[in-house]
């Protein structure tokens, strides 16, 4: 039987962390868990050229999304990890689906941190992680506005 890899985290370390177990246990079944709705993408672009609007969306890709198809990579994307049981060896997601694993790595990195000062919760103060972030700050950086 193929040994089961789920990585709950569809980040630049998830990605990497796939696309390794697929070169280095081909014959594994690897499985890939993101709450976000895109395929892995790098971060560090979202507030240069993409912020900007200089470059696509998809040049910040780890890789394009047929690539995890094409190698047999499992993706389940837009759908949240709720719990973790290791004893009986299952992720099971926010639609109540189970996803077992022999082995389970979790890649979902960090959290901004939010300003805790007065006036830290206004509208217009955005905090940058996601390409959702950066999209809906791009919807208000028109010229003539001041930041």
């Amino acid at each position: 039987m193929a040994r089961r890899y789920v990585i709950v985290g569809a980040s630049l370390a998830g990605a990497t962390a796939a696309i390794t177990l697929c070169e280095e246990s081909p014959n594994g079944a690897v499985t890939l868990i993101g709450a976000e709705p895109e395929p892995p993408y790098e971060r560090p672009p979202l507030s240069k050229g993409y912020l900007r609007g200089d470059v696509p969306f998809e040049k910040a890709l780890v890789r394009p999304s047929a690539f995890y198809t094409e190698h047999r990579i499992q993706t389940i994307f837009g759908m949240r990890a709720t719990r973790i049981d290791a004893s009986a060896r299952f992720v099971e997601l926010e639609d109540h689906r189970r996803v077992s694993f022999d082995a389970l790595l979790i890649t979902t990195g960090g959290r901004n941190r939010r300003v805790s000062i007065l006036g830290g919760d206004l509208e217009g103060i955005h905090s940058l992680r996601t390409v959702q972030d950066a999209d809906r700050i791009r919807a208000e950086m028109t010229a003539g506005r001041r930041a």
